[in-house]
């Protein structure tokens, strides 16, 4: 329905009219009046233009509950003003909330009681409809809510994002044709290679968020001036809207802070932050920024009240280009960079990459005026598949994906790297499917050349001893129950080889067995001193793994001299390393510096 200044006239007539509530106004000469009735005498006053009251809205937890508005702006041009009245301001600051009204374009006269009159009737309209505001695109069950404001499916419910949550381009432009025509030129240009993993960033964040992932796919285009790193980027926001401006593409010169607001509003869709090299933070503090980002949450703080604020929270795939990769630019700052970090952002090299001439550049810079047209086909095409139904056959896709790029045992960074890059794979499978990709195009061919170049770029980056780390706290915890079992175990009922132990202290040398009220943060481990270089890859020794973690706090000694202990509490003669569940448990441990 094409809303109009005249529509909404037509609407709020009838409201007055027929609503029983509201009848202490009317409409006159296109102005909202209150009804003043003395006697015999009744007098009209006019407080406000007309407005459509659209309906009752909540967020999706239920909280939040407001009215949505919409009016014609008292200007030239009356253009069309949406926007929502908070019920809990209605109540506790209504001359705010009407001044908030006029400051957006509606007309409201100028007295005392026109103000306390509007917010009357704002409170005794009863709208038929209930609409959902979300504050953040994505994945609400049955339904997508587009960064552009589009919904695809339903719930029996009526979605709607909030007007600050929208790109401020959010209208598509061109033809799918036109789209096509130039992403294709880019896939077969001599960079296709790495040009294909921009393009498909611009659907993998739909896959992620729709598959619940815990974390979010980062990848890094990182080399030297026009070698088409923002080319790459552009292409994967050519999919949701403008590659220029406006959409998902971001300069990276903000706040810490200010990236959570920008990755929420990307959730299930994509961020593209280009020129991550001018962001202003120092190595630690970028460090910290890139794990924030893949791990899909911001910090709890408190408002001025002293209640805590919503947690940002987002699921989705983020790019970053960059001159020098994000291991370097740590490294700059006389850092080294954590492995926990460096697994979570794929580092994607171009400075091999070729310059491509004018007439190639110009096939592919026509995303600059098609774009915005794959994204719902793409969307719609996971619905026509059945996985939004049910989204485990998308997680066994991604996993058999996993496991044809990497194998089971492989370092877990390289391991996390691999599956962002099954995510990729599985997205531009999809994509073909949906018609958006040339269908002889070999998307797995593109992706396991760059992933390997990934790979020899990922070995270089990563410190042994962190790695060896990283491996320790993502392995262990897993085990837990098989391998790695209590101290009290029954041997008898246990038949496999035994690589570790773990306890709750309850004096200077005595254990007790868990509890379920016990944190796995307070466990000891005991790890047997020749097992520990095992279980760290293999690659670092044993005391030097232990070095690191005494360094940090997670080794107990037995005294200020030896790291070692040599015999089990239960008195078994068996050297071992005993370290604090913190170093497993706490994520905060993962080697990033706090802000």
């Amino acid at each position: 329905m094409n809303v109009t200044p005249q529509s909404i006239l037509s609407v709020c007539e009838a409201t007055l009219q027929e609503d029983h509530l509201v009848n202490g106004f009317t409409l006159i000469d296109q102005k909202v009046h209150r009804i003043h009735v003395k006697e015999k005498s009744t007098s009209y006053f006019p407080i406000c233009n007309p407005f459509e009251a659209m309906g009752r809205t909540f967020d999706d937890e239920g909280n939040n509950s407001g009215i949505v508005v919409r009016f014609a702006a008292d200007r030239k041009s009356r253009e069309i003003v949406e926007c929502t009245v908070s019920l809990s301001d209605l109540v506790s600051s209504p001359a705010r909330v009407v001044a908030r009204l006029a400051d957006k374009g509606l007309w409201v006269a100028a007295n005392k009681e026109a103000v306390g009159k509007i917010s009357e009737l704002l409170s005794l309209i009863q709208p038929a409809n209930d609409i959902v505001t979300v504050n953040r695109p994505g994945w609400y069950g049955q339904v997508f809510v587009s960064p552009t404001g589009q919904v695809v499916g339903s719930d029996g419910n009526e979605y709607r994002l909030a007007k600050g949550a929208q790109y401020e381009n959010a209208e598509p432009s061109g033809d799918l044709a036109g789209w096509r025509t130039a992403t294709s030129a880019a896939l077969h240009c001599p960079n296709g290679d790495f040009l294909c993993m921009g393009l498909l960033s611009g659907f993998a964040g739909t896959v992620v968020n729709l598959m619940q992932e815990p974390t979010s796919v980062l990848l890094n285009f990182a080399g030297t001036t026009s070698r088409g790193k923002t080319t790459a980027q552009r292409l994967g926001a050519s999919v949701w809207g403008n590659p220029v401006r406006g959409a998902a593409l971001v300069k990276f010169n903000a706040t810490a802070n200010s990236i959570e607001s920008i990755a929420e509003k990307a959730n299930g869709s994509l961020l593209a932050i280009d020129e991550g090299g001018q962001s202003g933070m120092s190595g630690p503090q970028y460090q910290t920024a890139v794990f924030n980002l893949a791990e899909g949450s911001g910090k709890r703080r408190l408002t001025a009240s002293a209640t805590e604020r919503q947690v940002r929270r987002w699921s989705t795939c983020a790019t970053i280009s960059e001159e020098i990769g994000f291991a370097d630019k740590v490294r700059r700052d006389g850092r080294n960079p954590a492995a926990g970090a460096v697994a979570r952002i794929w580092e994607i090299d171009v400075d091999d990459a070729v310059i491509l001439d004018g007439v190639m550049v110009s096939k592919i810079d026509a995303i600059s005026q098609h774009y915005g047209h794959a994204a719902p086909l793409f969307v719609q095409h996971l619905f026509d598949a059945g996985y939004v139904n049910n989204v485990d056959p998308l997680r066994k896709r991604v996993a058999d994906a996993n496991d044809s790029l990497s194998k089971r045992g492989d370092a877990p960074q390289k391991r996390r790297v691999s599956g962002a890059a099954a995510i990729l794979l599985v997205a531009g499978e999809l994509a073909q499917e949906a018609g958006l990709i040339d269908q002889d195009y070999d998307v797995e061919g593109a992706i396991r050349r760059v992933l390997e170049r990934s790979f020899l770029r990922m070995a270089r980056n990563m410190d042994p001893v962190e790695a060896a780390l990283t491996k320790l706290r993502e392995d262990i915890p897993g085990r837990v129950g098989l391998d790695v079992l209590e101290l009290d175990y029954e041997p008898d009922s246990v038949r496999r080889e035994i690589v570790a132990f773990f306890g709750h202290a309850n004096g200077p040398d005595t254990f007790v067995t868990e509890q379920p009220n016990f944190n796995p943060d307070e466990r000891i481990y005991f790890i047997p001193v020749e097992r520990l270089q095992e279980l760290g890859g293999g690659n670092t020794a044993a005391s030097t793994i232990a070095r690191a973690m005494n360094k940090d706090g997670f080794l107990i000694k037995p005294n200020k001299k030896n790291s070692v202990f040599p015999t089990m509490p239960r008195g078994q003669k068996i050297k071992h390393y005993r370290i604090r569940g913190s170093f497993f448990h706490d994520c905060s441990s993962f080697g990033i510096a706090a802000e």
